[in-house]
């Protein structure tokens, strides 16, 4: 009978690192933790790097907003 595994996941802010802008705002950049067969790998969230651009930016009513 084999055994089943599940995966688990955290995300978080990496408070190691300098902080960045996020839109003006200063923040630590988003990292996710996946577990899986008892082996855990960490890396840099992939849509925090892609909502940081600019392009994301919501103007409305004169204010600027990040996602």
């Amino acid at each position: 009978m084999s055994k089943t595994y599940k995966v688990t996941y955290k995300t978080y802010f990496n408070e190691r690192l300098k902080h960045v802008s996020f839109h003006g705002k200063l923040t630590h950049p988003l990292y996710v933790q996946v577990t899986f067969d008892r082996r855990t790998i960490f890396f840099k969230s992939y849509y925090f790097e892609l909502f940081s651009k600019p392009r994301y930016l919501l103007l409305a009513a004169g204010k600027k907003r990040g996602p």
